[in-house]
């Protein structure tokens, strides 16, 4: 999606550090739930 990210880098970079910190989550939860 060129034309969103060229117009929107804002909305791009928190959907890329909200997915980012999802992932950290669910990681997290994985290694507890091994424990």
């Amino acid at each position: 999606m060129p034309i969103i990210s060229d117009k929107l880098p804002e909305t791009i970079d928190a959907f890329s550090l909200l997915r980012s910190s999802i992932f950290k989550d669910s990681a997290l939860d994985v290694k507890t739930k091994e424990l």
